[in-house]
C-alpha cells in the first residue's frame, strides 16, 4: 500500500491518482491529508511541507483548482523524454498536474480556434508543439515513478498490465456503386460521366449488374487480414440520414442489416453518430436505436464521424444516450496520442469537475492522416507507425489504429496501402 499525503484533496486528485496507481502501475494506493495516519507505510509526499523518509513530488496547484483557467507552462527535456509544470522534489515535475492536464483535456476548453469541422486542431495542442504529441508520456512518467517509489521500497508489490492491440473501421459507405438508392444511383452515374467519360459508367453498370465487385466491399479482405492473430476489432457504422457529409447506404437497406449482422459474429459493432448528429440533440439517439434494432442488442461503443469532439458537450451527448465506450480520442491531422495516453481512461468533465463513466479509448492513427493530411509515402508510413507501435509496447498500452473499408480497397489514391495495413499487425506481433 502507497500512502500518499495531498492538503485539500479534490476530485482532481482522487481521478488522477486513480489513473496513475490503479490504471497503468496496478497497485494499492491511498490518499490521505493527515501524516501521522501513515507512519509505517510507504508515503509519497505531494505537498510543499518537507517530510523525512518520503519520495517528494511538488505540486504546482493545478489539482487544488476548481476553476478553468490559463495555466503558465514550461517544458522541458527530462532523460529521453519531455514534461512541464516544473516544480522539484525527487522528480523535476509535477506528474499528476501535468497527467490530469493531458487526460482531461484541459486545454480544448480554453479559448482556441477551430479547424473547418468544427474540431480542435493538433497543431494547436501542447503535445504537438513541443515535439511529444507521438510519445504515451503520461504512461512513460507513470513507469518512472514506478522506479524512483521502488528506489524507496523494493518489496512494493505492482500488478503486470497486459498490452492489447485493436484494430478499428469506420463505416462511412458501405458500398460505393451497390444497394444505393434509384436516384443516387443514377446522380452518381451521370456524375461519372461528366467527370470521366463512358468507361467509368460502362464499369459502374457492370458492378450494378453483380458481374464486378465493388471497390469497397472489403470485409473479405479486412476478415482475413487478422484471421491467424488476437487483433480485436469493431466497425463502427454510420446510420445517419443523408446529408453533404453523411453519404452511406440508408439504414433502412437489408442488405446493409446482413452486413451488420455478419460482421458482428466476430467483431463488436458501433455506432458512427453522423456528422449532422453534432448540431442536435436527438439525431445520435435515433441513429443508435437504429442500430440496436438491425443487431438485437444495446450499442454501447461509438466514434464521432469526422472526429467532431467538442468537450464537453459531445461526451455529455454520449452518456445520456447510454454510450459506454468512445474512440475519439485522436487527430485527424496528426498521428500521436491526443491525451498523452495509450491506455483507455474515464472522461473528466472539467466543467463539472467529476469523473464519468464514459470510458474514452485513445487511438495512435488514422489511415488519412497518413496518406492525405501528413501526405507521407507508403515506406515513410511504414516507418511512422513502426515508431508508434514501438512507443506503445515499450509501455504495454493499448494499440489502436483506424481505417476504412473504402480506404483498404488497393485502387487509385490507395493502391498499395494494403501493404500499410498489414505492416501495422506484422510490427505488433513481431518478436
Amino acid at each position: 500500500m502507497i500512502s500518499v499525503y495531498a492538503l485539500n484533496i479534490t476530485s482532481r486528485h482522487k481521478y488522477v491518482f486513480k489513473y496513475i496507481f490503479k490504471t497503468l502501475l496496478k497497485t494499492d494506493y491511498e490518499l490521505i491529508e493527515n501524516v501521522e495516519s501513515a507512519k509505517g507505510k510507504l508515503l509519497l509526499n505531494y505537498s510543499h511541507q518537507e517530510i523525512k523518509d518520503s519520495l517528494t513530488i511538488v505540486p504546482s496547484g493545478l489539482l487544488s483548482q476548481e476553476k478553468i483557467t490559463r495555466q503558465e507552462i514550461q517544458v522541458i527535456k527530462w532523460e529521453e523524454t519531455k514534461c512541464f509544470f516544473v516544480t522539484g522534489g525527487d522528480l523535476p515535475f509535477d506528474i499528476f498536474s501535468a497527467s490530469f492536464y493531458l487526460l482531461s483535456r484541459f486545454e480544448e476548453y480554453l479559448p482556441h480556434i477551430n479547424d473547418k469541422h468544427g474540431r480542435f486542431p493538433a497543431e494547436q495542442s501542447l503535445n504537438y508543439k513541443n515535439g511529444f504529441l507521438e510519445s504515451p508520456v503520461v504512461e512513460i512518467w507513470a513507469q518512472k515513478l514506478k522506479t524512483k517509489l521502488l528506489n524507496y521500497n523494493s518489496n512494493l508489490v505492482f500488478g503486470k498490465k497486459d498490452p492489447k492491440i485493436t484494430a478499428t473501421y469506420d463505416i462511412d459507405n458501405a458500398w460505393a456503386y451497390k444497394n444505393k438508392s434509384f436516384g443516387v444511383t443514377i446522380g452518381g452515374i451521370y456524375k461519372a460521366y461528366r467527370k470521366f467519360g463512358f468507361k467509368e459508367v460502362r464499369n459502374r453498370v457492370k458492378i450494378l449488374l453483380n458481374k464486378g465487385d465493388d471497390p469497397y466491399d472489403t470485409y473479405g479482405y479486412i476478415g482475413s487480414s487478422i484471421s491467424s492473430n488476437n487483433t480485436s476489432q469493431i466497425f463502427f457504422f454510420l446510420l445517419g440520414d443523408r446529408a453533404e457529409y453523411d453519404k452511406n447506404v440508408s439504414y433502412k437497406n437489408k442488405k446493409l442489416h446482413l452486413l451488420i449482422k455478419e460482421l458482428g459474429k466476430k467483431a463488436k459493432i458501433g455506432i458512427h453518430p453522423s456528422y449532422a448528429s453534432n448540431n442536435s440533440n436527438s439525431k445520435t439517439a435515433i441513429e443508435m436505436r437504429r442500430l440496436e434494432k438491425i443487431i438485437g442488442e444495446g450499442v454501447f461503443s461509438s466514434r464521432q464521424h469526422f472526429l467532431k469532439l467538442s468537450l464537453p458537450e459531445t461526451y455529455r451527448k454520449l452518456i445520456k444516450c447510454g454510450i459506454k465506450n468512445d474512440y475519439t480520442m485522436g487527430y485527424a491531422s496528426k498521428v500521436g496520442f491526443r491525451a498523452g495516453t495509450s491506455t483507455p481512461f474515464y472522461f473528466f468533465d472539467l466543467k463539472r469537475e467529476e469523473e464519468t463513466k464514459l470510458l474514452v479509448h485513445p487511438f495512435a492513427y488514422m489511415d488519412g492522416t497518413l496518406n492525405e493530411y501528413m501526405e507521407l509515402s507508403q515506406e515513410k508510413a511504414k516507418l511512422k507507425i513502426g515508431e508508434l507501435v514501438t512507443n506503445v509496447k515499450n509501455v504495454n498500452g493499448e494499440f489502436i489504429f483506424l481505417w476504412h473499408n473504402e480506404t483498404l480497397n488497393d485502387k487509385g489514391n490507395w493502391e498499395g496501402w494494403r501493404g500499410v495495413y498489414e505492416y501495422t499487425l506484422d510490427k505488433y506481433y513481431e518478436n
